[in-house]
């Protein structure tokens, strides 16, 4: 009940989401003109010389990208499985022509614009030869004789799409055949590991069996900056399970492998790229993880919405495919695909050939990520992002701490000082670590008691490109005064944080003023004997610059200057 519970609250959320990688999008109706092209996706208007889906259409749809043809991908929002995504009168072009008709376009057809069509016929034909297809192997090309409106999911002008398949579990050959299967060219994909994802040129890594969670770190790294990963049957559980990993459930899933037929697998997103399929899917096909459920006390996270399963539309159980999203609804791409059984090496059987069909719609699936490079090659890493960086001056110490993002692509951190603020000279270099993610740093610096010090943080990332930080100003202030109030860290930021010897307990009022003596702040602290160490906020003064507290304990007043930056 909890579970079904879940994904009933899942499913309320995800209604009102016009994201095109989540459940509920919102239709998007154009019209396609007269003169349109159509590739087929479904069981009867595409299928080759055995009478089985013809896998080589994806190939096809690869090519012509490659050669820079504006393709869309037809999808209708809210459609049951198998339903109908556009309607149209439409003549077959090509291999050989057939006469207009009718015809009913299911399983995520994609489409041509009339007005794009220019010099695409002899590219499909090229597609034809290079590929040795004849007769019905050679995928069906369908021109509209008439306009019919159509609901554009993705338009996939510019996008490329170029997969890294892992070799750390050493099962690439998997994934090899179904791009083989499908004719997708070779320049679309390549073998690779996964700690060159971030530094090498992919939309796209999948997995199909791996033991050994060494680079899942860096591999969500990849989805978080809009990539897509799919892992399939053992490199599910080893990823999902790793405290690292986690990217559909906060807990990790347990292997059950049930007995569900394939007529009870149901399909609960079936207006999603993933399930852009006709016929059946097998959750029990094969291999050590064919499918599971949440762990016990684990719960799904990151948007986590199942393409296959047992069960019913409100339990969902167990599941052989899913997916999530660990980007902004949003932005394109950012998705984890998890898909059962170990091999679907038959291009004959229905639930094989929709096991292919599944990676390869994941491949498909647009990103935002290394859309303009050789897939393999070197590429514009990611950029290591300072998210932070600070620090305080007490006791003759300069404390500097800062955090970056994306660490696994930074190389060295030089701090650099100044006593002018112009002129900057290295004093420390730091060597970052190996981990990859978020990684925070720290030094502390001795110094001599200069009126001002300037410090900067200047970076270097693995490629050689140097950024530099905000500049950080630290002056030396004296207390004035009585000696048992004292400024701990000087200059501040948001917060105050003083210390005072207090003789007695008592009641003390606190006052800010700024160096023209106004008033911009006051309150009362309680103080026990003894040292007293407190922090309070600075919501007022709000302006950076010098200003004094001044301490008043039953007539005695206690003084100190602090900077606020």
């Amino acid at each position: 009940m909890k579970q079904a519970v879940t994904l009933l609250i899942m499913a309320l959320m995800f209604s009102a989401s016009d994201a095109q990688d989540l459940p509920g999008p919102s239709a998007n109706l154009q019209t396609l003109p007269t003169g349109s092209y159509v590739f087929a996706m479904d069981n009867t208007l595409q299928l080759n010389s055995a009478g089985d889906f013809n896998l080589k259409t994806y190939g096809l749809v690869v090519y012509l990208l490659n050669n820079n043809v504006k393709i869309k991908w037809c999808i209708k929002a809210g459609k049951a499985k198998d339903a109908i995504d556009l309607t149209g009168t439409a003549e077959k072009l090509l291999p050989t022509f057939a006469v207009a008709a009718i015809r009913n376009f299911k399983a995520g057809p994609f489409v041509v614009y009339a007005s794009d069509t220019s010099g695409v016929s002899s590219l499909i034909t090229n597609f034809y030869t290079t590929n040795s297809l004849t007769g019905n192997n050679r995928p069906n090309v369908y021109r509209l004789t008439a306009p019919v409106v159509a609901d554009i999911r993705y338009d996939l002008t510019g996008f490329v799409p170029k997969a890294g398949i892992l070799t750390d579990g050493g099962n690439q050959n998997i994934h090899k055949g179904y791009m083989t299967n499908c004719a997708i060219p070779i320049t679309n994909y390549t073998t690779a590991v996964g700690s060159k994802l971030l530094t090498r040129c992919f939309t796209f890594a999948s997995e199909p069996h791996s033991d050994n969670p060494e680079n899942v770190t860096i591999i969500k790294s990849f989805v978080q900056a809009g990539g897509n990963f799919l892992a399939q049957c053992a490199a599910i559980e080893t990823y999902v399970n790793y405290a690292a990993g986690h990217m559909q459930t906060n807990n990790g899933i347990s292997v059950v492998n049930s007995g569900v037929s394939m007529a009870s697998v149901i399909y609960p997103n079936a207006d999603l790229s993933y399930s852009q399929f006709e016929g059946v899917f097998d959750i029990k096909y094969g291999g050590s993880v064919n499918n599971w459920v949440p762990a016990t006390g684990s719960t799904y996270i990151n948007n986590t919405h199942n393409h296959a399963t047992g069960g019913t539309m409100a339990t969902q159980t167990p599941v052989g495919a899913s997916v999530s999203k660990l980007n902004s609804a949003g932005d394109k791409g950012g998705l984890v695909f998890y898909l059962g059984n170990h091999n679907f090496s038959s291009i004959t059987s229905i639930e094989s050939i929709n096991g292919i069909r599944m990676y390869i719609n994941a491949f498909l699936t647009p990103v935002s990520i290394n859309n303009s490079c050789t897939a393999g090659i070197s590429s514009v890493p990611l950029a290591v992002k300072l998210l932070n960086f600070q620090g305080n001056m007490h006791d003759q110490k300069v404390a500097l701490n800062w955090s970056v993002a994306t660490n696994e692509m930074a190389d060295h951190f030089e701090i650099e000082k100044s006593i002018d603020g112009t002129s900057f000279r290295s004093t420390e270099d730091l060597f970052a670590t190996d981990v990859p993610g978020t990684v925070h740093y720290n030094v502390t610096q001795m110094e001599t008691g200069e009126t001002s010090l300037y410090f900067r943080l200047k970076m270097h990332d693995k490629t050689g490109v140097v950024t530099y930080s905000k500049v950080l100003i630290f002056r030396s202030v004296k207390n004035e005064g009585s000696s048992d109030l004292r400024i701990n860290m000087n200059p501040v930021d948001d917060k105050l944080n003083f210390s005072y010897n207090s003789s007695t307990d008592n009641t003390g009022l606190i006052r800010i003023y700024n160096i023209n003596g106004t008033l911009v702040m006051k309150q009362q602290a309680v103080f026990r004997q003894g040292i007293n160490t407190l922090v309070i906020p600075l919501n007022q003064p709000a302006q950076p610059g010098l200003y004094f507290i001044e301490l008043n304990i039953e007539g005695t007043k206690s003084v100190a200057k602090f900077i606020k930056r």
